[in-house]
């Protein structure tokens, strides 16, 4: 059976207590070849494509490099991808927007999965035996592994166009949960997504994702199969990793995750997302950092980056509320 390591919190080492420089060059190199790449992806190549097949190679570039671009948008969800915070909001949302969603949306979701890592929502492999079926399980774990966490992402662009009470409601009936948890969780939602300048933001930032998106497929035209290719290739990718550091850990920590072992040249080219439980316990690292606080504290890789992805394919994990615990215990489906 896998298991995280779990351990007593460490005290702050050098490395944390004084986070290092944000290597904001290398992330703007990286950027913005990731906007020249993707740009000429939705833009360049319908029009060159018909004269030429060779130009079907960047389409697949830009999904082989699905993982690091979203990296890049993780530390401007941190503040880490630039050192003004200005400059990495505005750096933050062109990237997601060539990504498909809005930068403020991934940043609420991303935040409150570090504060409820394995709970409600957060919870997407586990389900109850004693309360919901076990095909409906299935269903809902294979649904958001093979894409449908990037379909939600698309689907958020248009939602948030509709009335904000509407949009209120389904805030409270969707994180239901964790709002009961925490308290202030509403008023986070209220501030930040909710707010006059937080849902313009977003209805923006939405509006130009449907535009680039709309433009880009009508440039196509007979070759529009090749750009939904590339993006479900992409929604592939995102869905089956978002949770597969976590899937099968402890049910009431939410500093624990699993790090994947990869050759240092791919761990560079993620920029060391697959050192995640270092990142949890020190979300406040920028990605160049992480490998030596992996060092300093000891740690280790429990499984290989594909085998800690595709032993999601498993299925969901059945787990029940043991007496007197408001925490969901997990069985590994591998006993």
């Amino acid at each position: 059976v896998l298991r995280p390591k779990l351990t007593q919190p460490q005290p702050m080492s050098i490395v944390s207590q004084r986070r290092p420089a944000i290597p904001a060059f290398n992330n703007l190199v990286l950027s913005g070849l990731f906007a020249l790449l993707s740009l000429g992806c939705y833009f360049v190549v319908p029009l060159y494509l018909p004269e030429s097949p060779v130009w079907i190679l960047l389409p697949v570039l830009l999904a082989a490099g699905t993982t690091t671009l979203w990296a890049l948008i993780h530390e401007a969800v941190h503040g880490l991808l630039v050192p003004t915070s200005r400059h990495n909001r505005l750096l933050g949302r062109g990237l997601a927007i060539l990504w498909g969603s809005q930068f403020r949306m991934l940043r609420f979701g991303h935040l409150r999965h570090h504060r409820l890592t394995r709970d409600g929502l957060e919870h997407t492999e586990t389900y109850n035996p004693e309360q919901q079926n076990v095909w409906l399980a299935r269903l809902t774990h294979y649904g958001y592994l093979l894409g449908g966490l990037y379909v939600l992402e698309l689907v958020s662009c248009i939602v948030v166009w509709t009335p904000r009470a509407w949009l209120a409601r389904l805030a409270r009936r969707t994180l239901a949960g964790e709002l009961a948890a925490l308290p202030n969780l509403q008023r986070t939602v209220d501030s930040q997504l909710l707010s006059t300048r937080g849902l313009w933001e977003l209805r923006l930032d939405g509006l130009a994702v449907v535009a680039l998106l709309a433009t880009s497929f009508w440039m196509y035209g007979e070759f529009s199969p090749l750009l939904a290719l590339l993006l479900y290739a992409r929604g592939l990718m995102v869905s089956i990793v978002d949770n597969s550091f976590h899937y099968g850990t402890p049910a009431d920590n939410s500093k624990e995750a699993f790090n994947f072992s990869l050759p240092r040249w791919l761990e560079r080219l993620v920029l060391n997302f697959n050192n995640h439980r270092v990142h949890h316990r020190h979300p406040n690292l920028p990605w160049i950092a992480l490998p030596q606080q992996f060092r300093t504290e000891g740690e280790y890789a429990e499984v290989s980056f594909h085998r800690g992805v595709l032993r999601q394919l498993r299925g969901p994990i059945p787990r029940r509320l043991p007496p007197g615990s408001g925490n969901p215990e997990c069985s590994d489906p591998s006993n």
